[in-house]
């Protein structure tokens, strides 16, 4: 199974029975013992050779692991139901919701959304070295 490792994908199961990654005033809590438990369970399918980053398949991302085959099981998001079914389309696949992990059902989900800075207007916009699109002014 291909996984990524970063923080907020693997919060399902580092915060799982009560543990917390910080706590009331935002400090951080990775050592506790809880968290600390659940990272364990996490290293030891990464240790028995159970779980791989699709970087150490050679690849960019846990979709291109599974959809070349190099990865039959992936935690990933409904973001690439999408990218399986058009760049994939060879590859039969299904989709389960995330084991439970000590008798708790997870699952992640991620909200996307827009930032803006207070750039002055005319400073040149990176991409395209015009003004800053209109859509960004307020």
């Amino acid at each position: 199974m291909t996984y990524n490792q970063d923080l907020s994908r693997n919060l399902p199961i580092l915060q799982n029975g009560g543990a917390a990654v910080c706590d009331a005033e935002g400090n951080s809590t990775l050592a506790s013992a809880g968290v600390v438990e659940n990272l364990e369970f996490m290293l030891n399918f990464v240790n028995n050779g159970l779980w791989t980053t699709p970087a150490d398949l050679g690849l960019g991302w846990n979709g291109e692991a599974f959809g070349t085959g190099k990865a039959v099981i992936m935690k990933e998001g409904n973001w690439v139901y999408g990218t399986l079914q058009k760049d994939y389309s060879d590859i039969n696949f299904g989709v389960k919701a995330m084991p439970s992990y000590k008798g708790v059902e997870a699952s992640m989900s991620f909200t996307v959304g827009y930032a803006s800075s207070p750039v002055p207007r005319t400073r040149s916009w990176p991409r395209s070295g015009s003004s800053m699109p209109a859509v960004w002014k307020a």
